[in-house]
């Protein structure tokens, strides 16, 4: 089955951010192209929050006006390219209220994270 990627790319400038679910490991992982796919059925992801595991915290919406509609992928863009900071924590929040929080996930060495 086909899923339609969103041709935007997100862009955070994430220093220390780390970590949340995540999609099977890449052979060619990288922090600079790494992907939220939204796997929900109905609903769309309409805020994303990526913070460093190590905050505590959460950082502002990464979408701001924009949506990731069912079955869309995205990238997300790490202004830290090195791989000194690899864990990040991601919140999604869904259009029907539904909110999904994925923790320590490493995005050096995984290629993306799903939401269901």
């Amino acid at each position: 089955m086909l899923r339609s990627q969103k041709a935007q790319a997100i862009s955070a400038s994430l220093i220390a951010l780390p970590t949340i679910a995540l999609t099977p490991l890449a052979a060619f992982a990288s922090k600079s192209n790494f992907s939220v796919q939204n796997s929900h059925r109905r609903a769309s992801i309409v805020k994303l929050f990526v913070s460093s595991a190590a905050r505590g915290t959460w950082d502002n919406d990464i979408l701001g006006a924009e949506i990731l509609r069912p079955s869309e992928s995205s990238t997300v863009r790490f202004g830290d390219r090195s791989n000194d900071h690899c864990l990040y924590d991601f919140k999604a929040e869904f259009s029907d209220g539904f909110v999904s929080e994925r923790f320590r996930v490493d995005v050096c060495n995984n290629s993306g994270i799903t939401f269901y």
